[in-house]
Order: structure tokens, then sequence, then C-alpha cells
């Protein structure tokens, strides 16, 4: 954990333009479009929607990857930016853990990397840091002399964890940290995660794709569709009882791109992107944007009828 109080990670309105390359002009897309989302002190908050939506996008600003083009990011009231003491209270941990480290470098080294950049502990205590690092993670000082490709993807993604712990955060930023693993290995690394959260109070967004991941870790569940959360609440409203269209297709394995050929992105903004894909919109949906009002919910015509008593929507996971 930090050496500072924790506190909310409160994101307000954030946005994020980007200049799409072309022969004749450089139109700019909104890949974030003024996203609100708050985690509190320990709270692992999911993220889900299909590939495109903004998820990694929105992550890798919050890790100061990306500047937001409109809207802040703040932690404890002080905003996070690249190069602030605050920003290493944010940490992340990428997909590809193999591609996040360097092939030419001991993944002990990489870990203790961390701790030399900031300055963590007195120098001759460092290498104890990292063996206890391991050690929380469920691996051994073995591990920690070997190079990357000797290591299995679970052991890596447990050294990326290692990692992301070593700089005391507040808060990880976990991008599909299980989708290249393998069905047994993906329970292992779920389970750690959230021990680690019980045990270190460090919170989580978790990004991911899967559902049943999400159900069994998160304590809140956020929607993004085309760059916008559409729907946010706990793991049984959202997935077992979905009140926007588009999660509710989401959940039933339907959904798609509603963009209809031309992505709203790149034009005019007010109006519900889901709209052309949605078989209950109403007139004002294709001119007004729904607000995500104050019960986690952005649609004008939400979803009515419940799941099937004694029915859950998405299997639980083992």
């Amino acid at each position: 954990m930090s050496d500072c109080p924790s506190a909310p990670l409160v994101i307000d309105r954030v946005s994020l333009e980007m200049s799409l390359a072309s022969r004749w002009r450089t139109p700019r897309m909104r890949i974030l479009d003024a996203v609100s989302l708050s985690l509190a002190p320990g709270e692992i908050v999911g993220l889900v929607g299909e590939s495109g939506s903004g998820k990694t996008t929105l992550g890798l600003t919050l890790v100061g990857r990306h500047r937001p083009t409109h809207g802040s990011i703040q932690l404890g009231g002080s905003a996070l930016a690249p190069g602030t003491p605050a920003q290493r209270r944010l940490q992340m941990v990428f997909q590809d853990p193999l591609a996040s480290f360097n092939p030419r470098r001991r993944v002990g080294d990489a870990v203790r990397l961390a701790l030399d950049v900031h300055r963590i502990g007195p120098p001759s205590a460092r290498g104890d840091i990292v063996q206890a690092l391991f050690a929380q993670v469920g691996l051994s000082s073995e591990h920690a002399a070997r190079f990357p490709h000797a290591l299995s993807g679970g052991q890596l993604q447990r050294v990326a964890l290692a990692r992301a712990l070593a700089t005391r955060p507040d808060y990880i930023v976990a991008d599909e940290p299980v989708s290249k693993l393998d069905v047994s290995v993906r329970a292992q690394i779920l389970n750690l995660v959230r021990r680690t959260n019980a045990e270190t109070g460090v919170g989580l967004l978790f990004i991911t794709h899967d559902l049943a991941a999400a159900q069994f870790l998160c304590h809140r569940i956020a929607v993004m569709y085309l760059g916008r959360i559409v729907e946010l609440g706990t793991p049984d409203a959202v997935l077992g009882r979905p009140r926007h269209p588009y999660t509710a297709r989401l959940v039933a394995g339907t959904a798609y791109d509603g963009s209809a050929g031309a992505d709203p992105r790149l034009g005019a903004r007010e109006a519900c992107f889901y709209a052309p894909a949605c078989t209950r919109r109403l007139p004002r949906c294709t001119q007004e944007r729904p607000p995500l009002d104050e019960t986690g919910l952005a649609c004008f015509r939400p979803e009515e009828l419940p799941p099937e008593p004694g029915r859950e929507a998405i299997p639980a996971l083992a």
C-alpha cells in the first residue's frame, strides 16, 4: 500500500480525442466520452464491454499513458499526471505477461527496478523486499532468478502483480490479466488477486471480457459502450437484472456494434450511440444523450423484464 492514506480514485468526465490518419485529413475521434467513475479504497470495479469500447484506453489514461483531452483524474484530491508523485499510487498489470517484460532482464531485476526508480526502501534492503513480494504472490527466489521465457504465463502474471505491488499502490489497473491463461491457471490468478485485495486493501479496476470472472471478483461492474459508461451497479444487478438494452444483449451473448457503418464517435455526440441497434429506442434517443443517472443507468427506456426466477444470468466461476 501507499505511504499516503488510501483515498478514493475519482474519474471526472474524462474525454480523450485522437486523430485518425487519413490521406486527405486527420479527423478526430472521441475514444472516451465524458467518462465518470469512482473507486473506493479497497474496492474492485469491473469494466466490461466488447472490443473497441474504450476499456483499455481508459486504463492506459489512468496510469498516464494518455493525457485526457477534457476532464480530470484525481486520487485523494491530487491530480494524476505523468511524473507526479501521485502517479506511482496507480499501477498496471497488462494483458500479455510475456510482452510486458524485458526478455533480457531477469524477472527479479524487473521487480527491483520498480523499487529503484521510486526509491522505495534503502538500497541494501531492496533485495529482501523483492523476495517478500515474490513470496506474497506464491513464487520463490528461484523464480526471481529466471528470464521471462523460462516462466509459464501464470507465473509471469504473478510476477507482474508483484511488480505492480512494489510501489505500494492504492489502486491497480488490471487489463484482461487472465485472458491469455488456461482455465485452471485463470482461476488461480483470480483467487490470488482476490486474496491480495483482501490482505493489502489495494483497489482494482478489472478490465475484462469475461463476465463470469467479473461476477466472481468484483464489488461493482461498469459496462462501457463506444467510450461511454452505460450501466453501473453490483454484479447481481448488472449481470442478473440488466436494465440497459446493450447490457442485456451482452449478458445474453448477442451484443453487437450498433453504429451501423459510420462510427458515431466521429460525428454529432448528442445522441445515444446504441440507438441504431436498439429495439426500444425513442425519438429522443437519436437527439439526446442519456446521462448516467444516480441509479447507474444511461438509458431513456430501460429493459423492464427481470430474468427468469431462480436462474443465474452468468454461470458462477469455480
